[in-house]
C-alpha cells in the first residue's frame, strides 16, 4: 500500500488519522498495531440481578461464596462486587 492508502484506510476502519509526514515503513507499523488491537475484544461484565448473594461473610469475618445453606442469624450476605476489598475479590475468584 502507499502512504495515501494506509491513512485513507485508517481514518476509514479504524477512526484514526495518521500523520502523513511519517515514513511509509512508519506507518504501516502504526497500522499493523491498529489491526492487531481490533482483533482483541474486551470481556464484558454482566452484573446479575439476581436476588441471591454473591458472597457470605462469617461472624468472625471470612468471606466464601453464597451458599443456600448460610442462614442468616451467623451469616452476613454480599450483594455486590462493590463492598469487596481486592483480597476477598481473589479469594472468591471474582
Amino acid at each position: 500500500m502507499t502512504k495515501d492508502e494506509l491513512i485513507k484506510s485508517a481514518k476509514e476502519n479504524f477512526n484514526v488519522s495518521l500523520n502523513p509526514k511519517d515514513k511509509l515503513k512508519d506507518l504501516e507499523l502504526q497500522y499493523a498495531s491498529l489491526e492487531s488491537t481490533v482483533d482483541v475484544e474486551e470481556e464484558v461484565v454482566v452484573e446479575s440481578n439476581s436476588k441471591d448473594p454473591i458472597a457470605s461473610r462469617s461472624e468472625h469475618g471470612k468471606v466464601v461464596p453464597w451458599n443456600p445453606m448460610h442462614r442468616s442469624e451467623f451469616w452476613s450476605f454480599i450483594y455486590d462486587k462493590g463492598s469487596l476489598t481486592k483480597e476477598e475479590k481473589e479469594i472468591l475468584g471474582l
